[in-house]
């Protein structure tokens, strides 16, 4: 979801496919290494893959990464913001704190 905030911000659709890729490739890279040391297993391994980054994700993936991240800040986040607005502000907080208990 941070991505996906961050990415609002920029205009072009190529940015958005680029940044979110990276930042999706990045976090998928990270996910791995964290389950690997943490609880010493791994869900997914990519070393038979082409063009794999340490087996532990793919440039492909990275950009069905971006992709994705473009689809979600197009027309997605557009919708769900839009709904957001129609609620009446006295739920918003109310709202929020039930999502986060």
């Amino acid at each position: 979801m941070a991505i996906v905030i961050a990415l609002r911000r920029i205009d072009l659709g190529w940015k958005v496919v680029l940044v979110g890729g990276l930042a999706g490739g990045m976090l998928e890279f990270a996910m791995s290494l964290i389950q690997q040391y943490l609880l010493g297993s791994r869900s997914w391994n990519y070393a038979n893959e082409p063009l794999n980054i340490g087996g532990r994700t793919t440039v492909p993936f990275m950009l069905f990464w971006g992709l994705l991240c473009y689809l979600i800040v197009r027309f997605i986040l557009q919708l769900v913001l839009w709904l957001v607005h129609l609620i009446d502000d006295t739920w918003h907080t109310r709202l929020a704190t039930i999502l986060l208990a």
